[in-house]
Order: C-alpha cells, then structure tokens, then sequence
C-alpha cells in the first residue's frame, strides 16, 4: 500500500510540470515569469480541492476541534518553528531563498489538502478496513503513510535543486509526521497549514 501511495505522489508531483506547461503556452505564452511561478503553484491548490471539496467534513476543511486542541497545536508549532529559526540563523542559505509568494501561501495550502485532506482520508479509510477495531494502530500507520507520501511529493524537485532534494525528502516526511499527528488530533487540516506557512515563509527569507 505504501508503494502505491508513494507512486501516487511522485506522479502528482512530475504532472505539475505537465500542468504548468500546458496552461502556459495555450493561454499565457509571453506573460510574466510571476504568472508562470503562480500557475505551477496553483496546481496542488486545484489537485487537493478536486479530491477534497465535495466532502469538506470527512477531508478535514472545517475547523473541527482545531480550537479545542490549540495548546497541543501551539506546542508542536513551536518544536518545528523554533529550531528551525535556530538553524536558519546558523546555517546557509535555503535553495528557496528569495523566491515569491506563491512558495508559502500557495504551496502549503495545496499540499495540505493533498496529504491532510484527500491522501490522509483515504488511506485512514483503507485501514479500517484492514484492522477494524483498531484505532491506535490505524491512526499510527495512517500517518506514517501520508507522511512518507508528503516526502516523496518532493523528489521531483530533484530537476531543480538535486543536491538539496534527499534532505528536502528526509524533512518533509518528519514535517509530515508531526502534520499528520495534529491532523488526527484536530481532525481538521487548518493548524498544518498554518504551520506549512510559516516553514515555506521563513525558507523564502533565509
């Protein structure tokens, strides 16, 4: 099951280029490279809300117990958010320095809808099937599986910046596992968004 939702994922990822291209030359060919930069960040958005938006409840895009669990959510964003400060202070520059709004607004709502909205669900409904009465163990392999989806979303990234695309896989699937936990949680994709924000924001400024 792993090695189809990982398929599943890398084959999203390539299509986005597919995507991108197709919309450019039939209706934007000379526009703006911002245009072109907002097309291929547009797709994850269209993608997770085709999987998602005809059952909002059942794909977390309602608030749910988000408020309920704030002080969990606010502990995990501090634990992500904070070392990361740390190493940008310390460490290089990111390979997404510089780049634009579309990296941090457009890019996280769209891949969150993917992994904590649609791939989440429907992995959680597999499992059951799978082990009926067990929800410890549902939930745990439901995360593991969304998460090690979210890692391989970014391997496409390899053509771009192939030297910095296994640590950028290595994180994501630990990024995704904290996101899947709260997911679960909350059940509600709003906190991993806004935590997305924030790590894609500060890799565009560092």
């Amino acid at each position: 099951m792993i090695a189809i939702c990982i398929k599943i994922s890398i084959t999203l990822s390539f299509f986005s280029s597919v995507y991108t291209n197709f919309i450019w030359k039939k209706y934007f060919v000379g526009a703006d490279t911002d245009t072109y930069t907002t097309i291929f960040y547009t797709y994850p958005v269209l993608v997770g809300l085709l999987a998602t938006f005809y059952n909002p409840k059942n794909y977390g895009l309602l608030p749910a117990k988000t408020l309920e669990y704030w002080k969990i959510c606010l502990l995990w964003t501090l634990i992500i958010i904070v070392p990361i400060l740390t190493y940008l202070k310390t460490g290089p520059t990111t390979p997404f320095h510089g780049m634009t709004w579309q990296v941090f607004i457009l890019a996280p709502i769209g891949e969150e809808l993917i992994f904590r909205g649609a791939f989440f669900t429907w992995i959680n409904q597999v499992l059951k099937d799978i082990f009926t009465d067990n929800e410890k163990i549902i939930m745990i392999w439901t995360i593991i599986f969304s998460a090690v989806s979210f890692g391989a979303w970014h391997i496409s990234n390899i053509t771009v910046e192939p030297n910095f695309t296994l640590f950028q896989v290595a994180y994501t699937t630990m990024i995704g596992f904290v996101l899947g936990y709260l997911r679960y949680k909350t059940k509600s994709i709003y906190t991993g968004i806004f935590i997305h924000i924030i790590i894609n924001f500060l890799a565009t400024v560092s």
